[in-house]
């Protein structure tokens, strides 16, 4: 979710009149993500990707399958069993 808790947003793709409705996304850079702990904790430095939960990352358990599907590194955390929010250093690749 970009330009969320505090950080302002980078870019907003379909930027144009009448294009309001348009969601900021991001690319690289710091970014607050919805983070799903409940089967698994998030520890800085893990590796997320995207949950089964729609809108929602998770930490990677397996990097051979995850490659492609990276969202980023998580720089803060999450115990298990919770759902919030976790700052991600985005690097697409």
């Amino acid at each position: 979710m970009a330009g969320a808790n505090g950080l302002s947003t980078g870019v907003v793709l379909g930027n144009l009149p009448n294009s309001e409705a348009h969601l900021p996304i991001a690319m690289s850079g710091r970014v607050w993500v919805y983070a799903d702990a409940t089967e698994r904790a998030i520890e800085p430095g893990d590796f997320l990707t995207s949950s089964t939960r729609p809108g929602y990352a998770v930490a990677v358990s397996d990097l051979a399958k995850a490659q492609g599907a990276i969202l980023g590194k998580a720089m803060t955390g999450l115990k298990k069993g919770e759902t919030g929010f976790v700052l991600v250093l985005v690097n697409l690749q």
